[in-house]
């Protein structure tokens, strides 16, 4: 080694140390600050629990819908505080954008090979469906009804939420996040079909199957880029939900 090269080695070792302290002190407060969300986390989800436990006491709401649907919020409130730590721990140039696309939902890689894996899952969960169509249709009942009918109630609604989830969560994983669109397509289908669910499956599959080629169509051609097709199902699905909650005020 010559003597330029040491010279230059011992003015470059002082900034190399300071370089890599300074990328130790950045891992130990990532550590640091996760340990802290995780706490974070569990202290609200503590917090969410226990509101909505106060809420289902003070309005009386032990039916199974209300139930349901109180599980819900508390469940996409618990799982959106872990993507959001998830977004913060991830690697900010190729894991946090492919995080971020992936929520925001795309059928840009689309392939043969993500069908094949994809079908086996949501095949299963619509014959389960199918199969117990006209149970489900008694779920439409009073529970002291559909339970003097025969049916279990409790029992059938853990299978209905398996399948759903089953069929949707296999759908996800393949496409991203695309909201909305079971809270539009169902509601189209019930208006051509009845509330039958027989027939209302299969037609929601089909219309669903439609909706999603359509909103893929407008995102591949509105601009220059694609836009994420979540973006436009929201556009969509939100006007279609205030509808639904002024129906049911006036019903209420």
């Amino acid at each position: 080694m010559g003597r330029r090269q040491r010279a230059a080695l011992l003015i470059a070792a002082p900034r190399l140390d300071r370089c890599e302290e300074r990328r130790r002190t950045d891992a130990v407060r990532r550590e640091v600050a996760s340990v802290a969300e995780l706490r974070l986390l569990a202290e609200e989800a503590r917090q969410l629990l226990d509101h909505v436990a106060r809420l289902a006491d003070e309005n009386g709401a032990h039916e199974p819908l209300v139930t349901l649907i109180l599980t819900g919020v508390v469940v996409a409130s618990l799982l959106g505080a872990a993507i959001s730590l998830l977004k913060y721990l991830a690697d900010p140039y190729n894991q946090l954008p492919a995080i971020t696309f992936w929520l925001m939902g795309s059928f840009s890689s689309a392939s043969q090979q993500e069908l094949a894996s994809l079908f086996p899952a949501v095949a299963f969960a619509l014959a389960v469906l199918l199969a117990l169509a006209w149970r489900i249709n008694l779920l439409a009942l009073p529970e002291d009804e559909a339970r003097a009918l025969g049916v279990n109630t409790r029992r059938l609604r853990a299978i209905v939420i398996a399948a759903a989830t089953l069929a949707t969560s296999a759908s996800v994983a393949v496409s991203g996040i695309i909201g909305w669109v079971g809270l539009v397509v169902p509601h189209m289908a019930r208006l051509v079909v009845g509330p039958e669910f027989s027939r209302l499956l299969p037609i929601a599959a089909v219309f669903g199957a439609i909706f999603m080629l359509l909103i893929d169509t407008l995102a591949r051609t509105l601009a220059t880029i694609e836009v994420p097709p979540g973006i436009l199902t929201a556009v969509v699905g939100t006007p279609v939900f205030i509808a639904l909650l002024a129906r049911a005020r006036r019903m209420f």
